[in-house]
């Protein structure tokens, strides 16, 4: 989006930096997560996870592929 200048002349607003993580991932919250995943990529915004290995001592990450994936 642009905006007219004091001067008259069209400025168009600098981007904003930011960085979004989805933190706490596992496969016991996996609904939630893919559903903020969909909205994020839907809005073209660039995300990453932060996974916990072995949640609860029982969720082993490698036991789970389709959520590695």
């Amino acid at each position: 989006m642009y905006s007219l200048g004091q001067d008259q002349q069209w400025i168009q607003p600098q981007p904003r930096l930011g960085v979004v993580t989805i933190h706490d991932a596992c496969p016991a919250f996996s609904t939630k997560i893919f559903e903020l995943a969909d909205e994020l990529e839907g809005l073209d915004i660039k995300f990453n996870f932060a996974l916990i290995p072995f949640f609860n001592e029982k969720q082993d990450l490698p036991r789970f592929p389709e959520f590695v994936d």
